[in-house]
């Protein structure tokens, strides 16, 4: 099984790519990761350049963690006092990677770009802790050049078979994954409009 035409057509597009990689996560629940690795096989494939393609997707993601870091250092005095946005960080995670925000600072940001599937709750811990802003673009810009190289070379070379199954998996929870969509939307415009209505004038 192959990429269906218009899948291949859109990731074709730097601008499509571009969005893509810049809404997967947050505030869209789906992992960027897999987009990239879809992606390193259109490069495999000729219809990408893995240079241009490296760096649409590095910075549409380095754009979509400074949006979620920021999000969360504008509204962390709200959000971390919510009982129902605990739960959804973990308070394991609170625990164990406050400990090592607190003692390693931007090398445990650096670290967060190799979290797969946990990496927003993080960049939010990270962001609530107070790490400075200019510590997590410096640590995020350096793992992203890492991470993105990486995720495209493992997608050209083995990512076939992987795409495969993404692709029956889309087709299966296409329903769930708009109904996830749009709850993440309301989600953030919701703590949005609480925020600016606690804030004092």
């Amino acid at each position: 099984m192959i990429l269906p035409p218009y899948i291949s057509e859109w990731l074709s597009s730097y601008p499509t790519l571009f969005l893509l990689c810049v809404i997967c996560g947050f505030p869209v629940p789906f992992p960027e990761d897999i987009i990239v690795m879809t992606v390193g096989t259109l490069v495999a494939r000729g219809e990408l350049e893995f240079g241009p393609t490296a760096l649409v997707c590095g910075s549409a993601m380095f754009i979509r963690d400074l949006n979620a870091f920021l999000f969360a250092k504008t509204f962390s005095h709200w959000l971390v006092e919510r009982p129902r946005v605990r739960a959804m960080l973990g308070e394991r995670n609170i625990e164990r990677w406050s400990h090592i925000f607190e003692k390693r600072g931007g090398a445990g940001v650096f670290f967060v770009r190799f979290a797969v599937g946990t990496r927003v709750k993080l960049l939010f811990i990270a962001a609530a802790l107070g790490v400075p802003t200019r510590t997590f673009v410096i640590a995020d810009i350096l793992g992203m050049v890492i991470v993105t190289p990486l995720l495209l070379w493992l997608g050209a070379s083995f990512g076939e078979p992987l795409i495969n199954g993404i692709v029956h998996a889309i087709r299966i929870s296409g329903p769930f994954v708009t109904l996830a969509i749009v709850v993440a939307v309301a989600l953030v415009y919701r703590a949005w409009k609480r925020a600016a209505t606690a804030r004092p004038s």
